[in-house]
């Protein structure tokens, strides 16, 4: 356990906590879902963020392995990039869900078919070509620090995550924040909410994926926390 350098703790234990706490956060608001038959948006919001934080996984399973065996994960098949980003098509898919209701329910369709399309294509290529979207980068001493991982650029994969970000921060960031403007009262704050959140989560996601790790990087993990409860509070029916 004690191998590890401190940013290398510092990777492994703040993944290791959205991924806890987005399933705990998001256990909730799916209990709390089904106790009103009018809270579909609120059940969407659930999974979206239990997926969002399970984004995560693949530092945190490769930080639980070093502390549990003293060694980095087997990774020779790619699988710390399928744990990270096997979520990236359901998350990406409720988010355009969520977004498109609130801010064009007339769109939602055809919005959500585009982006089901190209989730099933990303999870293909994931799952069948890892290798080919990814740069691993494996510590020199197993053990001390984790492993990193990195889209090749202007791979399909980079392309795609690239598409996915813009499609939340333009439908679901910029829609939302449009419709509170728009707005007054309850359903202004409820916009404002939701576009908080959606720009949040894309900047997280945008540092993630181009920043190697410090002390900047894991400070901005935790927009993910906040980005959780505005998303609750931007789907919470008013009734709750």
């Amino acid at each position: 356990m004690f191998q590890l350098t401190l940013i290398g703790f510092l990777n492994g234990l703040t993944a290791a906590l959205i991924v806890i706490f987005a399933t705990i956060f998001s256990t909730i608001i799916l209990i709390r879902s089904l106790k009103n038959e009018l809270a579909s948006l609120l059940r969407y919001g659930g999974f979206m963020g239990l997926f969002a934080g399970l984004l995560w996984l693949g530092p945190a399973a490769d930080f639980f392995s070093i502390l549990l065996t003293g060694q980095n994960m087997d990774n020779s098949f790619g699988l710390y990039g399928i744990l990270s980003y096997m979520w990236v098509g359901p998350a990406v898919i409720l988010a355009i869900l969520i977004g498109s209701k609130v801010t064009a329910p007339t769109k939602t369709k055809p919005l959500v078919g585009i982006t089901t399309i190209l989730a099933v294509i990303f999870e293909f290529f994931l799952f069948f070509f890892t290798m080919d979207l990814f740069e691993f980068h494996n510590p020199v001493n197993t053990g001390e620090d984790l492993i990193d991982a990195n889209f090749i650029p202007l791979s399909l994969g980079f392309i795609l995550i690239a598409i996915f970000i813009g499609l939340i921060f333009i439908f679901c960031g910029v829609g939302s924040l449009l419709m509170a403007l728009k707005s007054t009262g309850a359903v202004r704050k409820k916009g404002l909410y939701l576009a908080t959140s959606f720009f949040l989560f894309c900047i997280v996601a945008v540092f993630d994926a181009l920043f190697a790790p410090d002390i900047l990087l894991f400070i901005v993990r935790f927009g993910m926390v906040a980005c959780a409860f505005l998303l609750y509070y931007g789907v919470k029916p008013i009734e709750l």
